[in-house]
């Protein structure tokens, strides 16, 4: 949850909304306009923060899946999932990050909000789907806990 929220945090740097005056303003904070000076500085941050913790955080999650011998400093990672679905964990945290980038692309395309829920309804029923046939969680109920509370 905390990966989610930091990556919907850097995304909504770049979400505007339009206003009737004609100028567009960030969503999160409508007293900012879009690709303002005040907005550059919202910018870099959000840039920065997806360099520096976000992508880094997403490898090394995917370096400790694949390795076999991660010992103690991987077992946040490994321990709710069963040997076979050990790679869930760095799959629930890149479903989150696309999750996260729906709004900014949904807005760059001009997009309706239905295509965004549509995209989102598709995902988690692929989520649920992927969950269901591997099982991949180490207590059987989680299995079907997961699949029921993602749909």
């Amino acid at each position: 949850a905390f990966f989610l929220y930091m990556a919907h945090a850097c995304v909504s740097s770049f979400v505007c909304d339009p206003q009737p005056s004609g100028q567009s303003t960030l969503r999160t904070y409508p007293d900012i306009e879009c690709w303002a000076a005040d907005h550059a500085g919202l910018i870099v941050v959000a840039v920065v923060f997806v360099v520096v913790v976000l992508a880094p955080f997403l490898a090394g999650c995917w370096y400790v899946t694949t390795v076999s011998s991660t010992g103690y400093r991987g077992r946040f990672l490994l321990l709710s999932w069963s040997p076979s679905g050990k790679k869930f964990g760095v799959l629930r945290l890149a479903r989150d990050l696309v999750i996260a980038f729906v709004p900014m692309v949904v807005d760059a395309a001009a997009l309706s909000p239905l295509h965004a829920l549509v995209f989102v309804h598709f995902l988690l029923g692929a989520w649920a789907c992927a969950v269901a046939r591997a099982q991949p969680w180490a207590v059987r109920v989680m299995n079907w806990v997961d699949v029921v509370f993602t749909r």
